[in-house]
């Protein structure tokens, strides 16, 4: 950066700084990288698309800028709030907004130079989608790395991005008289580290790409399966509907054949085999209850005969009464005609020997 820009930054001004120019550089510690005219064009695209999704108070997107790569304080030195190319698109140039603190810096000599920060590819935290040649910020410095530009970029002891990583905290600051980091380690460790950590880096996307695979084709097996499921299901539930509705309709032909049989041997009235007025016959609604209770119920019933009307009314009821026609008796009589009856026909049942005299005719007087 040249001090007539500082001046201008100085004053209170925004201005444009070069920030970046096409080439090619060995740098100490992280080895050879590329400026290219597509980079640039990359860097300007993005940012005018604001894929980091920082915006002013208008709107429109803007990166911070800071002092030294964020390596003493977190605190904004100024805002860049536009890119743009000059040269026939091989130097990049930043329009950029001071703080008060940075104007005051520049304005003691405290910072004379500009270092961007830049990765080859950026991947959003929430949408998850990939760019590439992302600018993420810069900063005002005193050790810049490229040379020979009005504002110079990429700070000796720092950078940033996916290939280019920027240090913090003095790790990795280069002592050019041993040609070592800092903290010891040589500059061939450190590119020997960085080899180890993209290896990493590679194998670890390798295994979360094989691990979504798998994952969708769990979820898809389980969706097939459940699908399969569902129709078995639905075929158990047609064959379980048409066994009932097979049951159903036997049970209902055996009543209906009972029923029949009944009333052809006359031992019981029509009336008892059928619902009338929402009120089944005795034996209609103990068919459909229990029919092998009705079965044998219909075979210990005595033949109602056909001559009833004149007096004659049922067999195995030979007493005064049936000969008379006297079919209202009282509680004690029908009790005892009932209790001869069942001994006499029905093997001492009681309730069969009511239901034959009731089905007579005979009932208990009022």
């Amino acid at each position: 950066m040249n001090l007539k820009f500082i001046t201008k930054l100085a004053e209170g001004g925004s201005g444009e700084i070069q920030i970046m120019r096409t080439g090619k550089w060995n740098h100490p510690q992280y080895g050879l990288f590329e400026i290219t005219k597509e980079k640039i064009a990359n860097y300007i695209k993005n940012f005018e698309a604001n894929v980091r999704g920082l915006v002013d108070e208008n709107g429109n997107p803007q990166i911070d800028t800071d002092y030294d790569h964020k390596k003493r304080t977190d605190k904004a030195s100024g805002w860049i709030k536009g890119l743009s190319v000059k040269n026939e698109g091989n130097e990049l140039w930043a329009k950029v907004e001071p703080t008060s603190d940075a104007k005051v810096a520049i304005k003691n000599g405290e910072y004379k130079y500009f270092s961007p920060e830049f990765t080859d590819e950026y991947t959003d935290p929430e949408t998850n989608r990939t760019f590439k040649d992302v600018l993420l910020g810069g900063a005002l410095t005193n050790r810049p790395f490229i040379k020979g530009m009005s504002a110079v970029s990429l700070s000796e002891s720092q950078s940033a991005g996916c290939d280019i990583y920027l240090l913090t905290d003095g790790e990795g600051e280069q002592d050019p008289e041993n040609n070592q980091r800092k903290d010891g380690v040589s500059t061939m460790d450190a590119i020997k580290e960085l080899a180890e950590l993209k290896g990493t880096h590679a194998g670890t996307v390798k295994e979360l790409t094989e691990a979504k695979t798998t994952i969708a084709k769990q979820e898809k097996d389980i969706a097939d399966n459940k699908k399969k499921l569902d129709e078995a299901q639905a075929t158990i539930k047609e064959m379980k509907d048409a066994k009932e509705k097979e049951i159903a309709d036997a049970k209902e032909k055996e009543v209906k054949s009972l029923m029949e049989i009944a009333i052809k041997e006359g031992k019981v009235k029509p009336a008892d085999t059928k619902e009338i007025d929402g009120k089944k016959g005795f034996l209609l609604k103990l068919a459909e209850t229990d029919i092998e209770s009705a079965k044998e119920t219909v075979s210990r019933l005595p033949k109602i005969l056909d001559d009833e009307a004149k007096g004659d009314s049922g067999a195995g009821m030979d007493d005064d009464a049936s000969k008379t026609g006297k079919k209202e008796l009282s509680e004690a009589d029908f009790d005892a005609k009932a209790t001869k009856l069942a001994d006499e026909s029905y093997d001492g049942d009681y309730e069969s020997a009511v239901k034959s005299m009731e089905a007579q005719g005979f009932k208990v007087k009022a």
